[in-house]
């Protein structure tokens, strides 16, 4: 009996010491989970206030400028308030800046497949703004000669109603200010973002997708627009085969991937790499215009799905 006993305890223990790991292991997970999500959190608010930091003054004017898309129609309620221990303070309201960013979350927030914060605008923005009534708090306390003191902390709330369309700008667009016109042209990096944005739309979530060959004299241009679209369909929850892979199977096939290549070629490529979906391309034209153009062709089927062209 005694020796059942001790084996029960043993067992108990045994399953206690488990128990116990267990709950370890997911607190450190939660905590992981936490920290990354912090980290997510605190590098989205760097970014968008470096946006808005960089964005030229017409910005914040609400100037409507030619060709914008409407992504659709954000509202949002919050509120500001100070505590203060002076009565006559005012009210707290928001800047344009303030109010421009807090639209542009709520965009973001709203549609994360569609916006893209570096293109994105506010128009049409209206503000209802509610002062609320002055409040107070006082807290009393004894100091150690027993004299009474009191602390009045008085307080002001404004809550705000927000409304505004966003929609994503031209990105060639001519800015009108005091000293001079500056034109802000497309670059690369533009270019690359709204061709991205033209063809997912033709992509399915379960796609495993091959960026091959992109025809250009730049051989760094190549490289970038290559690694940008990666960086993309990547951030959007798109299985994209690692370079690596592909340069491996360009090597093992003894396939070259420069210059003009025939389309058979680059749908092979995607084939041996396990890829159903082939995105290639190049850039054309010389001087100040040149365009970026995709092709997104059908391993499977082998045939053109889409294409699209961005000039820059």
């Amino acid at each position: 009996m005694k020796r059942i006993l001790y084996l029960f305890f043993i067992f108990m223990a045994t399953m206690m010491l488990v128990s116990c790991a267990d709950y370890m292991e997911k607190q450190r997970e939660r905590q992981a989970l936490q920290r990354e999500r912090q980290a997510q959190i605190a590098a989205y608010n760097s970014r968008l206030d470096g946006i808005l930091r960089n964005r030229h003054p017409s910005f914040f004017e609400q100037v409507p400028m030619n060709n914008e898309v409407v992504i659709g129609f954000v509202e949002i309620s919050t509120s500001r308030k100070i505590d203060t221990d002076k009565p006559e303070a005012s009210h707290p309201d928001l800047t344009v800046t303030e109010l421009s960013r807090i639209l542009l979350d709520a965009g973001y927030r709203k549609y994360p497949e569609r916006v893209n914060l570096e293109l994105a605008d506010i128009r049409n923005m209206k503000i209802q703004k509610s002062p609320q009534p002055r409040t107070h708090n006082t807290t009393t306390w004894t100091d150690r000669n027993g004299k009474v003191h009191q602390n009045i902390t008085y307080t002001f709330q404004t809550n705000f109603y927000i409304t505004g369309d966003i929609v994503h700008r031209n990105p060639s667009i001519t800015y009108t200010t005091h000293q001079n016109v500056q034109q802000v042209s497309s670059n690369p990096a533009v270019a690359v973002t709204k061709a991205a944005e033209e063809i997912i739309p033709f992509l399915k979530s379960s796609n495993r997708i091959a960026v091959v060959n992109f025809s250009t004299n730049d051989q760094d241009l190549s490289e970038f627009v290559v690694s940008e679209i990666e960086h993309i369909l990547t951030r959007r929850n798109f299985t994209v085969v690692d370079r690596t892979q592909l340069n491996r199977i360009r090597r093992e096939q003894n396939m070259h991937l420069s210059g003009e290549v025939e389309e058979s070629t680059i749908v092979d490529v995607g084939r041996f790499s396990g890829a159903d979906i082939v995105i290639t391309g190049g850039v054309t034209g010389t001087g100040e215009i040149r365009r970026l153009r995709l092709r997104v062709i059908s391993v499977e089927k082998t045939e053109l799905i889409t294409t699209v062209s961005q000039p820059f």
